[in-house]
């Protein structure tokens, strides 16, 4: 009797389509550690797959903000998703484009054409006015002075020719205003014309500045013209300013280089 009756208490299957339906109902197995496995199996085109998934479902305290944040109603995109970030419309992070350089002779070329580069700033740049090797005569701070001092010599030959005695009118523009410029070197990018009036200004009556920038970007080369009214105060200015510490740089300030 207890054969049959654990032989009539298994459960009965009626047709061939239920047994089938049987083996394909989800099975789901739960780990010891809380991962859930769950295989099923469908049936697409008279072809049987095996869909195993594994999950874990984990309970996290978060504050009262964060949880009505996640119950807000997405819109435009994500409209319609349910709560928490979409792999089709969330970025979790900001995407950073890299480009990798895997080829040696391409970073060779990189290297020449840097090279090229440096040289063509560092050594065809050259000033006659000033004799800088950082920018060219069209563009040199002191171009229109040295013009100046051209044009009186030019007429203080004539005047000279004209008049043995060598006596000079009294239109004659001051020829050694270069005397009085200092150049300032190792300049902060920081600095500024009105900085850089101030520091000056302590001296003594600043007439010019001018800071070299860069014609692309605008920032500071790094060195300034600075003209006084009178050469003593150029001299002081060099005496006292010098090795001097602005921001995270020490100034070089000294003579600008004269012309021939």
């Amino acid at each position: 009797m207890t054969g049959l009756n654990s032989i009539t208490s298994a459960p009965e299957v009626v047709s061939w389509a239920e047994a089938v339906e049987q083996d394909n109902a989800p099975h789901i197995q739960e780990d010891a550690d809380g991962t859930r496995t769950e295989t099923a199996i469908t049936e697409v085109d008279g072809v049987r797959y095996k869909i195993v998934t594994k999950f874990k479902v984990i309970n996290k305290r978060v504050p009262h903000v964060v949880a009505a944040r996640k119950q807000w109603v997405k819109f435009g995109s994500c409209k319609g998703e349910p709560p928490g970030p979409q792999v089709a419309t969330t970025y979790v992070a900001e995407e950073v484009e890299m480009q990798f350089t895997r080829n040696r002779a391409g970073e060779q070329i990189l290297d020449v054409q840097e090279d090229k580069q440096t040289a063509k700033t560092t050594s065809r740049e050259h000033c006659r006015h000033c004799k800088g090797n950082d920018h060219w005569s069209t563009h040199c701070p002191y171009k229109v002075m040295y013009q100046l001092d051209e044009e009186n010599d030019a007429n203080q030959d004539a005047d000279s020719s004209r008049n043995p005695l060598g006596r000079q009118d009294g239109r004659q523009i001051d020829r050694n205003r270069d005397e009085n410029t200092c150049r300032v070197t190792n300049l902060p990018q920081e600095m500024n014309e009105d900085e850089l009036r101030d520091v000056f200004g302590r001296i003594g009556r600043v007439i010019r500045i001018f800071i070299a920038r860069d014609k692309i970007t605008g920032l500071p080369k790094g060195f300034a013209f600075v003209t006084f009214e009178s050469r003593d105060d150029a001299a002081r200015a060099i005496a006292e300013l010098n090795d001097i510490r602005m921001y995270h740089m020490v100034l070089k300030v000294e003579w600008t280089r004269p012309s021939t």
